[in-house]
């Protein structure tokens, strides 16, 4: 098999506290306090249900993937998935929201719609989302676009932190810009 993406802990992201202390000769020393921050941490996962239950939004979460169904999905594609992609199949095998329409597909139903273009999920009936599986960027992800290849983020952590709310709660159109 071959695979675009072999960073195993692209996943993750460090958060860097710094202390400053200074010392007798004037210099500052400075020193790390806090320890990695996880892709589920970060992408708030356990907050779904309970944020589109406030928001009032009809909704169906589907449990989490198993690891065999995403070994599946990885070898049917040709791919490896970065692992804030996996982590979130970990935790939910796709989302579809009725009344401000999204759909994350399964992991049985990612396809790719290019060699390049990876669909994932679907905004507003017919804007497609897509990870580019071209190569990973700087993050160690791949970079989320819409269809027309609008860059919309680079990161699965920023997409559920950020854009699928900014499209739930507010309706702004995270494909395209404004």
């Amino acid at each position: 098999m071959s695979t675009r993406s072999t960073n195993a802990e692209a996943g993750t992201r460090t958060v860097l506290t710094i202390v400053a202390v200074w010392n007798t000769s004037s210099c500052v020393q400075f020193t790390p306090l806090a320890k990695p921050s996880y892709a589920a941490d970060v992408m708030h996962l356990d907050e779904v249900s309970l944020r589109l239950q406030k928001l009032g939004l009809g909704y169906q979460l589907a449990g989490p993937a198993s690891e065999q169904e995403i070994v599946s999905a990885e070898r049917r594609l040709n791919v490896s998935l970065p692992e804030q992609v996996k982590q979130f199949y970990k935790s939910y095998d796709g989302l579809r929201v009725h009344d401000r329409q999204l759909e994350i597909l399964s992991v049985a139903k990612l396809n790719l719609t290019s060699p390049d273009h990876l669909h994932f999920a679907t905004v507003d009936f017919d804007h497609r989302l897509v990870f580019d599986v071209s190569h990973l960027n700087p993050a160690g992800q791949w970079d989320i676009k819409a269809d027309d290849g609008f860059l919309i983020t680079r990161t699965m952590a920023s997409l559920w932190s950020v854009k699928i709310w900014a499209w739930l709660e507010y309706g702004k159109r995270i494909w395209c810009e404004l």
